[in-house]
């Protein structure tokens, strides 16, 4: 995408000392009271000055980079108002990538598909999926007899077989008789339908009334339909499949309180957990394995389903039991198909108690950690393989409401690894600092941008190599900045990897007119990353290093020196000079050549020392 190129020996650094890099983003919340309360608002958003992008301001109540999944990045998807989907880094929670160019998203995470590790994120009426240059590849929707209806947004599945697991809505005329109702009422009913994305051919459907009854539903009559379905009667409410490596389908129902499995080939319902018609029965203490109004089903092994446990429809802090339902909560259990039985083997509560009246979901982490996303109530845990909560991340406040719209969710999250190379170059900003001026500079959904370089110049044709650069900084969060003491006119910034390698650069800014223009040249001419480094940290130049090299070997070449004559029997007076003399300056002959001749060659500047020069070590020694 572009080169790089590394011609220069030294570095002009008369500006370093008048820059600062800082942190641009605003720091973390800590005070959760605070928080709650609203002091900052019900949905706290930063803004910055080199991208429309919003990002959150998350408050942070507990972040153990010890012990959390250190998987580089977490997968986001924030709902409604343009919040989503993001990706954020695992490790300091600064957002990376955000599209929010769509009003309602849910589901963003990563998935392979055709051999290649793809974004994919429900948005827009479609699973849309995306490559890494977040280019668009394929928005699958409904087929067959299904096209033009409308995928429901809560799943956004890509099967191990090059797939889309696709819940759709579609609204018919049913005898509602057996519910006290008319025998032609309008429902919501739901089929599962697996596409294949290049040439949208149906592969399998399956309809639920095929199987399940109007009086197997907990939801009531008068109960509409979300989202895209109007006010027809939703009694089933599927959020969740998941194809199998056998080939089979795990469907949730929320609205029957159910999760079951159906034949991929016959489309049979071969058994179901939970609701009015499970097959199975809680042997856990206490029942403690009923799940209600769940979320987000899927197998962790062949006889354990992992879902998020909503248990109520209303929402806000928990005390317990509300009328019989208990805590939202993270659940695993485990089924036995020779006995029928089913228990819990693992449950994650909030620390705050909460319950959760929709969304929510839970995910095992790459190295084996726990993540739950906490639905209605905007927040993120992460356990351990032991239950231990190692991460507490909240994005909004808990409000006491009921099933509904909010402005922000936390609907699943993954953690994952991701590389993003955008199609668009970074983008710059400038303002007015002091007798100075900042400059800033982010590159939304980069991930492997490590440094940011910046040129500046009174001439815009002079914004490349080495004699512009005027600092460069570690990426801090989001969006960088560089506080110059001094004004310059125009700026420019590159941005490179852990290599040195330039990814890409911003147009040029003039700080002055305040407006961006294309200076019609690449920034190809520029030392390599360690050069640069050095000049940041320590305001010298590389040439110096040079000079600081050389006293160094020196001081400890007369240090050994020293000591040599010492040994030798010389006494050190004006006698004693001429004797040190003759006995050593062979050895600083040699020591020297040595010196040379390693200099510049392999991984680390120097070179295998040859056989004659051992030898001559090795005859200097014999005098020790």
């Amino acid at each position: 995408m572009y080169g790089f190129k590394s011609i220069a020996t030294g570095i002009p650094t008369v500006l370093f000392s008048l820059v600062t890099s800082v942190h641009a983003d605003v720091p973390h919340h800590t005070n959760l009271t605070s928080y709650q309360a609203g002091d900052l608002g019900q949905v706290p958003t930063q803004t910055f000055f080199s991208s429309p992008v919003k990002a959150p301001i998350y408050q942070v109540n507990k972040l153990d980079t010890d012990k959390i999944d250190d998987t580089r990045f977490l997968f986001l998807t924030g709902g409604y108002d343009g919040y989503g989907p993001s990706i954020v880094s695992s490790k300091d929670l600064s957002l990376v990538y955000a599209d929010q160019g769509y009003n309602f998203a849910q589901a963003a995470h990563t998935a392979t598909l055709y051999g290649e590790q793809v974004l994919v994120v429900y948005a827009g009426d479609a699973v849309r999926i995306y490559n890494k240059h977040y280019e668009l590849l394929h928005a699958v929707t409904p087929q067959g007899d299904l096209r033009g209806a409308v995928a429901d947004s809560h799943e956004a599945h890509l099967t191990g077989d090059d797939t889309v697991a696709l819940v759709v809505g579609r609204v018919e005329t049913a005898d509602l008789s057996a519910i006290g109702q008319g025998e032609a009422e309008y429902l919501t009913n739901i089929l599962i339908q697996e596409v294949e994305p290049r040439s949208n051919a149906v592969l399998f459907q399956f309809d639920l009334r095929s199987y399940f009854r109007v009086e197997d539903s907990y939801w009531p009559y008068d109960g509409a339909g979300p989202y895209h379905f109007g006010a027809a009667f939703d009694l089933w409410h599927v959020n969740s499949v998941e194809k199998t490596a056998a080939g089979d389908f795990l469907v949730s129902s929320r609205h029957l309180h159910s999760v079951f499995l159906v034949d991929g080939v016959t489309s049979e319902v071969k058994w179901v957990i939970g609701g009015r018609r499970s097959n199975f029965t809680d042997v856990s203490a206490n029942a403690s394995a009923v799940f209600r109004w769940q979320h987000n089903a899927h197998f962790t092994a062949a006889n354990r389903i992992a879902l998020f446990d909503n248990q109520a429809v209303f929402n806000g802090f928990c005390t317990g039991d509300e009328d019989g339902y208990g805590c939202s909560r993270g659940l695993e259990i485990e089924f036995d198909t020779r006995d029928w039985t089913y228990w819990v083997v693992n449950e994650w509560y909030h620390p705050q108690n909460l319950v959760s009246a929709s969304r929510g979901g839970v995910s095992t982490t790459p190295k084996g950690n726990t993540l739950v996303a906490w639905g209605q109530n905007p927040m993120y845990t992460e356990y351990g393989p032991n239950g231990e909560l190692v991460m507490d991340v909240q994005r909004g406040q808990v409000l006491a409401l009921d099933h509904g719209i909010v402005p922000v969710i936390a609907y699943r999250a993954w953690k994952a690894d991701w590389v993003g190379m955008p199609t668009w170059p970074p983008s710059i900003a400038a303002a007015a600092g002091g007798d100075g001026m900042v400059v800033y500079v982010s590159w939304n959904g980069a991930t492997e941008v490590e440094k940011y370089v910046l040129f500046t110049s009174e001439n815009i044709t002079k914004l490349n190599g080495v004699g512009a650069v005027t600092a460069v900084s570690e990426r801090m969060g989001f969006e960088t900045s560089f506080q110059l003491s001094e004004k310059r006119r125009y700026a420019r910034v590159a941005a490179l990897d852990r290599n040195g390698t330039i990814l890409g650069y911003t147009m040029a800014i003039d700080t002055v007119a305040q407006k961006t223009l294309d200076p019609g040249y690449p920034i190809d001419d520029l030392i390599t990353l360690k050069k640069v480094d050095r000049v940041r940290m320590f305001g010298i130049s590389v040439l110096s290093y040079g000079a600081v090299f050389l006293v160094v070997v020196f001081t400890a070449l007369l240090a050994l020196l020293l000591v040599r004559g010492t040994r030798a029997g010389i006494r050190w007076g004006y006698g004693g000079i001429a004797e040190y003399k003759r006995k050593t300056s062979q050895f600083a002959t040699q020591m020297l050549h040595i010196i040379r001749a390693r200099k510049g060659h392999g991984d680390d500047g120097r070179r295998e020392v040859s056989e004659e020069e051992e030898s001559l070590i090795g005859e200097q020694g014999k005098h020790e």
